[in-house]
């Protein structure tokens, strides 16, 4: 439908214009490392669920390729796993397999994501360090 293919777009280019591409302490590049903050609140049907944000963080992923990531899911509880690759978000991957949940833990969601971001890029910025004292 026309409208979900629009709010398909939207939202991957704005999950696009704010993917975390971060540079190292000597100005090199660290990579592109995303957290995915994903709502499954009962609020979002399964329709929104599975239909919109599943497929746009799959098209995110494919054309991003970055080198790590995450998926926070928020509801009543705040759940987080690595990302190996974009098949996790696929209409057989296994974040379609998530219940929806009533309640929307929004701030713990985002803090997780936060402290994701926080320490991949602190894991990131000493692996570059590292390798430039090797």
């Amino acid at each position: 439908d026309v409208d979900d293919a629009l709010l398909v777009k939207q939202k991957k280019q704005s999950a696009l214009n704010a993917a975390l591409h971060t540079t190292s302490s000597d100005g090199g590049t660290l990579g592109v490392h995303i957290v995915y903050a994903i709502d499954k609140s009962q609020s979002m049907g399964v329709r929104g669920f599975k239909r919109l944000a599943l497929p746009a963080c799959l098209e995110i992923h494919n054309s991003l390729s970055p080198d790590s990531a995450h998926a926070v899911m928020f509801g009543e509880t705040v759940t987080h796993t690595q990302v190996k690759s974009s098949q996790y978000f696929s209409k057989n991957g296994l974040a379609s397999k998530t219940k929806l949940e009533p309640g929307t833990a929004l701030m713990e969601g985002f803090e997780k994501a936060v402290e994701l971001v926080v320490n991949t890029h602190s894991r990131a910025q000493e692996d570059a360090d590292r390798s430039l004292r090797e």
